[in-house]
């Protein structure tokens, strides 16, 4: 994490943040203080109020990655009518630029970011922006696994309130997701109108989009036809995921590479009595059923959830 305030001229760093430690006219700042002096708020009042130029790298770096629930708890809140974040717009001396706290966002998908800045410098005063599945990579892909022939975002501005002649926050919110069936036709559907399976699909998409490293996810399979879950594990990438299923269908798109990879990435959860209260008992597999298991899916008959059952360990 780093980043770098200087003078007009360049000549003199004001705020430095280096490995972690916050500098302050090249004087060390005390950790305690760190919290509230790399809020982006502090930083962009410090900018826009003292006319410098500014170089700003992510000065948030932990995000809170939030389970994708089994139903369509995270669709909801999401989507919910009205529901708001604030920006802080710079009008001057500065380009205009949109200053948030993306990493712990969990309402606007990250690849919106990058793109209302320009949006806002286009017309500062919009009251709303649209965004095309041409331009937002998620939406392209929840726009080819359902067999849409396009789909667009909205954002509306639901308010403004000045702090300055040059600095003012801004409420963005009201995300509405459309998509259409045909090239060049003129009716759309909104998303409250996608089926079961559909709003569990665009919202793991949105997801992916908001936690970049880790995925958790709960039943993910539930409400998903094959070709979507295959999409949706590959859309995981080099995330690291974890992943909860009562489902052996889940276990069919996953990749097995090894018998090492087997031992370490499954693991099995079961009930068990002890002192009179059931407890729950997590564990791997055992090296042996392990091999088994890898050895059978190499010969290519039988599926993975088919491999499990019929050797007692679904």
């Amino acid at each position: 994490m780093d980043a770098r305030i200087v003078g007009t001229d360049g000549s003199k760093t004001l705020l430095r943040v280096e490995n972690g430690h916050l500098h302050v006219n090249e004087k060390s700042v005390d950790e305690s203080r760190m919290g509230h002096l790399l809020s982006r708020g502090t930083i962009a009042l410090y900018v826009a109020e003292h006319g410098l130029r500014a170089v700003l790298g992510p000065l948030m770096t932990n995000f809170e990655t939030v389970r994708f629930d089994e139903s369509l708890d995270v669709f909801h809140r999401m989507l919910a009518p009205l529901r708001a974040v604030s920006v802080m717009v710079i009008r001057s001396p500065l380009p205009l630029r949109i200053l948030a706290d993306i990493n712990r966002n969990t309402s606007i998908p990250r690849s919106f970011w990058p793109k209302l800045e320009p949006l806002f410098q286009k017309d500062p005063d919009a009251s709303h922006f649209l965004f095309s599945d041409r331009d937002i990579e998620f939406l392209a892909s929840a726009v080819r696994t359902m067999g849409f022939a396009s789909g667009q975002a909205h954002l509306d501005v639901l308010a403004r309130r000045s702090r300055s002649e040059t600095v003012e926050d801004v409420e963005i919110g009201n995300l509405t997701f459309r998509f259409q069936f045909e090239e060049g036709g003129v009716d759309m559907i909104s998303h409250d109108r996608l089926s079961y399976g559909q709003k569990r699909l665009l919202t793991f998409f949105c997801y992916l989009d908001m936690c970049p490293d880790v995925v958790i996810a709960d039943e993910l399979v539930n409400g998903l036809h094959h070709a979507w879950i295959a999409a949706a594990v590959d859309a995981m990438g080099a995330r690291q995921a974890f992943l909860t299923s009562q489902n052996p269908l889940l276990l069919d798109y996953l990749p097995i590479i090894s018998p090492e990879q087997v031992l370490s990435s499954f693991i099995f959860c079961r009930a068990e009595r002890r002192d009179e209260r059931p407890r729950w008992v997590w564990e791997n597999m055992s090296k042996e059923d392990a091999a088994e298991l890898f050895a059978a899916y190499e010969v290519g008959i039988e599926h993975v959830s088919e491999i499990l059952q019929s050797r007692g360990l679904w």
